[in-house]
């Protein structure tokens, strides 16, 4: 009866220590690669032989099944190419809470940026995102936003020398949630909020020839409009309000010319 016990034991301790093994194994392959994965990324939009191998490279990042938190920086990758941006995704492990990603000018657009959204870690809780010298605008951020998952906490977006309004370039760096809020707002009140923002920046900038609100208000407007799906708006209704928004500009810069 002991002898057995002592053989239980010791199997156990071996079972023990083979998973702890395989723990470090595991942990220490996805560090290491991670070393160069950006590098992979931007070799494989170069040359078509390095894609049969990202596939491996992605599950073995991705097979760090212990880390909560990742810094990962992938700017430079071209992520106008589908398969290097899924393969890019395809390598974040699936138990993060905290996410870090930089994806500064990799060519994401109105249209690759929010499927982004679903791809990320279920139980992710943080998340700050740097699109900068992307060519998104105002409608690609709103989609984006609203396909992040309701148990998202706080989502932060980076957006400089981008397609994005200075209205919502400057929501933006208020704060983790502001962003969030803003696109559970009406059409109406989110033309609103960064009809503010514009009025309080062109106030900052020069104070005696701020435009007029209602002029900041109108433009908002006619902006928000621009931002309407294709779908939604008939052709000769968005060429009028490009007319109206050019028209606009030109009175507010006149008006900035020849102060009261």
């Amino acid at each position: 009866m002991a002898e057995s016990e002592d053989e239980a034991s010791r199997l156990t301790y071996i079972h023990d220590e083979t998973e702890g093994m395989q723990k470090m194994t595991r942990r220490l392959r996805s560090f290491l690669l991670l070393l160069f994965w950006q590098n992979i990324l931007v070799q494989a939009a170069r040359d078509k032989d390095y894609m049969h191998v990202l596939g491996d490279v992605a599950k073995a990042i991705q097979g760090d099944w212990w880390r909560k938190s990742l810094r990962l920086s992938l700017a430079g990758c071209d992520f106008s190419n589908e398969e290097v941006l899924a393969m890019g995704l395809q390598s974040l492990p699936k138990s993060l809470e905290i996410l870090k990603l930089d994806l500064q000018f990799t060519g994401l657009d109105d249209i690759s940026l929010p499927p982004l959204a679903q791809q990320f870690p279920p139980c992710l809780q943080s998340l700050t995102l740097d699109i900068s010298g992307c060519h998104v605008t105002d409608r690609g951020v709103l989609a984006f936003l609203k396909k992040l998952s309701p148990d998202l906490s706080e989502a932060t977006i980076k957006m400089q020398h981008s397609n994005v309004s200075k209205g919502l370039l400057a929501l933006s760096r208020d704060g983790p949630n502001a962003l969030q809020k803003w696109a559970l707002l009406s059409h109406q009140e989110r033309a609103e909020a960064l009809a503010a923002k514009l009025e309080i920046i062109e106030r900052k900038k020069n104070p005696s020839v701020a435009p007029n609100p209602s002029h900041v208000n109108k433009k908002a407007a006619l902006e928000s409009l621009l931002n309407l799906a294709p779908s939604k708006i008939a052709a000769n209704v968005l060429e009028q309000v490009k007319a109206d928004l050019a028209a606009l500009e030109k009175s507010i810069e006149k008006s900035r010319e020849n102060p009261p």
